[in-house]
């Protein structure tokens, strides 16, 4: 019984810190593969990862949107994750460390994009008479295991975080909302600054 709760144990922390047996270029080759998975079922289910901690349905018929979108997160964070290391750690990190853990740390989104099939897209007309939008069970359960999987994202982005640049306590803490805040806001200005 005690050794199945320790498996259990290892097992959730391995889940949300995969970091310390996965980095570098396993992480991105990893990662990529996913990415890739994420990718096409986001092309089928209309789900665009636009911007850091941003996850919409888009009407979007080609890869292109989604693409742009996905690599501009994604290099926003590596930027801003790479500045913070060195800026505030003496820790010599290594860049493909930060690309290859950051883009694993996306992997949870592969269920987000699964579960968008159970969203409807809502245009802005829509928006403006919400009430006569029928809203199914499974848009409810999609939406609410989609805000999860996004929630076990920003876990996996701070345990990268945390591992790759050594920052500990209240200062790793502090510091990723920071990192977070300034790549969302980067990630949002260049992917409205595209037209498709």
């Amino acid at each position: 019984m005690q050794k199945s709760k320790t498996l259990k144990a290892i097992s959730m922390k391995q889940l949300f810190n995969p970091f310390n047996k996965i980095a570098g270029a396993k992480a991105l080759i990893f990662g990529a593969i996913i990415s890739i998975f994420t990718l096409t079922v986001s092309l089928y289910s209309h789900s665009a990862f636009d911007g850091v901690l941003d996850f919409h349905k888009a009407p979007y018929i080609t890869i292109w949107p989604y693409l742009s979108f996905y690599l501009i997160s994604w290099l926003c964070l590596v930027f801003y994750f790479g500045l913070a290391g060195i800026l505030l750690t003496r820790t010599k990190f290594r860049w493909l460390d930060l690309l290859g853990t950051t883009l694993f740390s996306r992997s949870p989104l592969l269920i987000a994009a699964l579960l968008c099939f159970a969203i409807p897209f809502i245009d802005q007309q829509q928006i403006k008479d919400i009430s006569k939008i029928h809203f199914s069970v499974s848009f409810f359960i999609a939406s609410g295991l989609s805000l999860l999987c996004i929630i076990w994202t920003i876990a996996l982005y701070y345990n990268c975080y945390r591992v790759c640049l050594n920052i500990k306590g209240t200062k790793a803490i502090w510091s990723f909302i920071l990192v977070m805040i300034l790549a969302e806001a980067t990630s949002l200005i260049m992917i409205r600054s595209l037209h498709f």
